[in-house]
């Protein structure tokens, strides 16, 4: 329903240039905690969420300015950003749905998604 709606809207709108990478993750990250917090998703779950994606993204992001330093800067910053913050958004969720070990913490065989083909996730929970 709404989380869906919301997050197909992040995902397609196009950012102004003039807006500062900071501003535009910012004003991302906010819209999807809401849409999260809408969706009855725990606020400690969604604040830990927003924290991890921020820091996979800015990481990202200074990893690929130290690389390209010296090369073209360019007209597809906000559609780069994008495609970052939807790869930090979809690791973060297979890292929440991903089994561990409960003694070990070891990682047991996690779900890969699809690419190209629908993967429907059902979050679960009791109130």
């Amino acid at each position: 329903g709404k989380l869906r709606k919301t997050l197909s809207k992040l995902q397609s709108s196009k950012s102004s240039t003039s807006e500062s990478n900071d501003a535009i993750l910012n004003e991302t990250l906010t819209e999807f905690t809401r849409a999260l917090i809408e969706s009855d998703v725990n606020v400690k779950i969604c604040m830990t969420m927003r924290d991890n994606i921020k820091a996979q993204v800015l990481e990202e992001l200074e990893d690929e300015e130290a690389n390209n330093s010296s090369s073209k800067k360019g007209n597809n910053n906000s559609k780069d950003l994008g495609k970052v913050i939807q790869r930090a958004v979809v690791n973060e969720l297979i890292s929440m749905l991903t089994p561990k070990n409960p003694t070990t913490g070891e990682v047991i065989q996690p779900y890969q998604l699809k690419r190209n083909k629908p993967n429907v996730i059902l979050f679960v929970g009791l109130q």
